[in-house]
């Protein structure tokens, strides 16, 4: 082994020539990783800028801090791993001679492993001292000789880097213009992506949410009835009450790059109930917005709380909230009253108010007092029949409960109360209050003359029956008594414990004091009752009033007893059509006994007797006939109670009249009747109180035993012959009075011409008495011869 062989060393051509491709390859391979790099930027800029931008241009919100650090830590992780794995190890890696001579073997095939040869020997000499030194000097003149043709470049694939290098430039040239022509954009996103700012994206449109009208109730009118703005507080909420509908007002700003179409509202309930809405409606404003406003569901009726977002675009507003109270209302009504001094009444205490409102005597002094189901900050009381009067408004304080003072009740109050609670919610409609002023109504003057006619004597006793009432009380009654058309005269009296009215006025008596009513034939008396009950207030009071007016004529007795005679003529006709009647319905009542008697009897002559001519048109079977017959019985006893009970009634009337009749006589003061009086009580009056009183209700129940057992053949007959038994003795007692009352008319024309022979003894001697006055008048002026 020579010297050489031991120290063998690579030439400088070739050493050059694998350094150059060792500084190619580091170059290439840091190229190529920075290309990666930049293509992974520019992609994760895209999507990022995408992942963040997109939502807001779909009218989202703007990605979340959090999420965007998530982001950056991934691209930052991903850049580090292309680095690393791209650059920082491919270039760290060692590249030996050999490695690079192989590379160019591999790559120029003219070296025929002359290279590799020469580098492997030259880094292991001893494993070179093996072979022969001609021929490894040979094959290091063949490598050199080789080298100098050799072009590095041609060792490269440059496609592959220019293809990525391509693609970069593709992914980074937009990302320069669009910068160049939205720098804004770039910038925002940079500073939202890169350094983590929350600067908002910058928006097309931008909207707002102006606020809310509170729909009124369709049944108001008015004021009322006009839509009520409010507008979000600071938390961007707004309290309704419950139940009510809103309408919601958005507006679009005109100096945004563009003005939406159309909003939608994102809301959620508190029962979950979720869902989006369009606001297609909108109007110009004046001051160049546009404004959008929605009151369908579900901002109509809402019931519970509702959360919502506004999208315009691609601004997107969040947050805002609609919660639901209950409206303030008056739960319950209580009253104080003052009644008026002439009432003498108690004060009323916390009295509570009916729903329909409450009634007090006019001059009441009345504190009504409400209690509100919340606190309570503003009461406002508005009289809405009253034109003239004026809102009130009362600051109530945030408590529950208020009061309102009426000083003097005259008329109807009705009071509408608007509330106004704490968290400034207004009542959805005003709770009105009726307040009835109570009018002191004048006295109730039911009095009438007992015992007397439409014509008096001189010498009458005027009596009044009857009684006076008043809500509060009467406070004096008095007889107003007319002669002709002179002032009344007033006759004062005192009622009863209950208010009756007991009372007379004598004339005879009256006309023997000073200034006393003296009556005389043909004066015309008018006479009525009246009263003032107790109401004072202030100037108004009392009340007066009158009861009916009775007109009488003053006449004398004979002429009083003369109209008398008339009536009485009146009443004997009117009571003979009574007793026929009874007649008739006695008659009726013996031919039911006669059926009832014969209903034990099988001839069929017998039942034909029972019904009336009329009914034969037919020829009928047995059993027609008999049911016919009974139906008959039936209707006569029916009819014949109803007249029963008519004919006492009457009766009664003809008696009550008679006594009227005997009543005036005593009143009217007739001395020359005093027999005619005792023949009206005790011949006509009394017996018909007994007839109409006992005797006719006694047929009465007779016949009503009858109806029941009409068709019994055991009981009916004997309760017939008992009810025509009653039935003949009312009508034999009737008689009886029928005859009393035409020997009363006999009585009356023998007193009739006894009273004419007196009158014409009265006109003789008047006439001759007469005739001797003119006689001696007569020789007293004759001349003497």
């Amino acid at each position: 082994m020579t010297q050489k062989q031991s120290q063998r060393v690579l030439a400088n051509p070739i050493r050059a020539k694998l350094s150059g491709l060792r500084r190619r390859i580091r170059a290439y391979v840091i190229l190529e990783g920075l290309i990666l790099a930049l293509i992974w930027l520019a992609l994760t800029f895209w999507c990022g800028l995408a992942i963040d931008y997109l939502p807001v241009f779909v009218g989202a919100s703007e990605l979340p801090r959090e999420a965007r650090i998530g982001l950056l830590v991934m691209i930052a992780g991903v850049l580090a791993f292309i680095l690393f794995k791209w650059v920082l190890a491919r270039t760290l890696t060692r590249m030996s001679d050999r490695s690079m001579a192989i590379l160019l073997e591999r790559q120029f095939g003219e070296f025929n492993d002359s290279l590799v040869t020469t580098v492997e020997m030259s880094e292991s000499p001893d494993h070179a001292s093996e072979f022969s030194g001609d021929m490894l000097g040979t094959t290091d003149d063949e490598a050199l000789t080789q080298i100098k043709d050799v072009s590095l470049g041609q060792v490269f694939r440059l496609a592959p880097l220019g293809w990525k290098l391509m693609a970069a430039i593709l992914l980074i040239g937009p990302i320069i213009v669009f910068g160049i022509n939205n720098t804004e954009v770039l910038a925002t996103w940079a500073k939202r992506g890169y350094l983590l700012s929350d600067e908002k994206w910058e928006r097309y449109a931008r909207i707002s949410v102006h606020g809310i009208e509170v729909l009124p109730n369709p049944s108001l009118e008015g004021e009322l009835a006009a839509p009520k703005f409010v507008e979000f507080n600071a938390d961007r909420g707004v309290k309704v009450a419950r139940g009510a509908s809103v309408r919601l007002i958005t507006k679009a700003s005109p100096e945004a790059r563009k003005l939406p179409e159309f909003c939608t509202v994102f809301y959620k309930t508190a029962d979950d109930d979720r869902g989006t809405v369009k606001m297609m409606d909108y109007r110009e404003a004046r001051d160049g917005f546009r404004e959008f406003r929605f009151d369908g569901k579900p901002f109509r009726g809402i019931l519970s709380a509702l959360t919502f977002d506004v999208r315009g675009y691609d601004h997107r507003i969040r947050g805002y909230h609609v919660d639901v109270v209950d409206s303030p209302v008056v739960e319950s009504w209580s009253v104080d009253c003052d009644f008026p001094e002439y009432l003498e009444k108690l004060p009323y205490q916390k009295v509570a108010l009916q729903p329909k409102g409450v009634e007090f005597a006019r001059g009441s002094k009345i504190r009504l007092y409400a209690a509100t189901n919340k606190k309570i900050v503003e009461a406002r009381i508005t009289r809405p029949l009253d034109e003239e009067s004026e809102e009130l408004i009362l600051d109530v304080g945030g408590l529950k409960e208020f009061s309102y003072a009426i000083d003097r009740l005259v008329d109807d109050v009705t009071l509408e109360i608007t509330l106004v609670d704490s968290d400034g919610l207004v009542s959805e409609r005003p709770q009105r209050v009726n307040i009835g002023a109570i009018v002191d109504t004048a006295p109730r003057v039911d009095a009438y003359l007992k015992g007397i006619g439409s014509a008096v004597t001189p010498d009458v006793v005027i009596p009044f029956q009857g009684q006076i009432t008043d809500d509060n009380g009467v406070a004096r009654a008095w007889v107003n008594v007319y002669k002709n058309d002179a002032e009344p005269k007033e006759f004062d009296f005192d009622m009863g414990q209950r208010n009756e009215v007991e009372t007379n006025i004598d004339f005879r008596d009256e006309r023997s004091i000073e200034d006393g009513i003296e009556l005389k034939e043909k004066d015309k008396l008018t006479v009525m009752v009246s009263a003032e009950d107790n109401f004072r207030l202030g100037e108004e009071g009392p009340n007066v009033t009158s009861g009916d007016r009775y007109e009488l004529d003053v006449v004398t007795p004979a002429e009083l007893l003369r109209l008398l005679e008339l009536e009485e003529l009146g009443l004997r006709r009117r009571y003979e059509l009574i007793v026929d009647e009874t007649r008739e319905m006695k008659d009726s009542l013996v031919r039911v006994q006669d059926d009832l008697d014969a209903l034990g009897s099988d001839s069929p002559t017998e039942e034909k007797s029972a019904v009336d001519p009329e009914d034969e048109d037919a020829p009928l079977d047995p059993e027609q006939v008999a049911a016919q017959a009974k139906r008959l019985r039936l209707l006569r006893v029916q009819r014949g109670l109803l007249q029963s009970q008519k004919s006492a009634s009457e009766t009664l009337g003809v008696a009550v009249a008679f006594e009227d009749i005997r009543q005036e006589i005593v009143n009217n003061r007739v001395t020359d009747a005093e027999d005619r009086k005792e023949r009206l009580k005790t011949m006509i009056s009394d017996p018909l109180n007994q007839i109409s009183q006992e005797m006719f209700p006694q047929l009465d129940r007779y016949l009503a035993e009858l109806e029941d057992v009409i068709n019994d053949p055991e009981k009916g007959p004997s309760a017939a012959r008992i009810a025509v038994a009653q039935a003949d003795d009312v009508v034999v007692e009737m008689e009886v009075v029928l005859e009393n009352m035409l020997k009363l008319e006999d009585y009356n024309e023998l007193l009739k011409l006894v009273r004419g022979i007196l009158k014409d003894q009265e006109d003789l001697i008047g006439e001759t008495k007469k005739e001797r006055k003119n006689q001696l008048l007569g020789d007293l002026l004759k001349p003497k011869k």
